[in-house]
């Protein structure tokens, strides 16, 4: 599975656990417009600028490059 991939599926896998277990716990799910749209552009930023950098690092940076900034 490519890497973004399983990143990306990660967290649509959790999302949908957590809209569950809310659903389950009854709580309300319905929000207005504007804090959809800002919450939703939030995540994108996170996962876009977070997951993606560590995982295309993780897969180009050697790992002998860690040791010399460990030193």
């Amino acid at each position: 599975m490519p890497p973004f991939l399983l990143a990306g599926t990660r967290f649509l896998v959790a999302g949908l656990l957590l809209l569950g277990w809310c659903r389950w716990r009854g709580l309300r799910l319905k929000w207005p417009a504007k804090t959809i749209l800002m919450l939703g552009s939030i995540g994108l930023l996170l996962l876009g600028a977070g997951n993606v950098f560590l995982v295309y690092a993780e897969k180009t940076v050697p790992s002998d490059s860690l040791r010399w900034c460990l030193q």
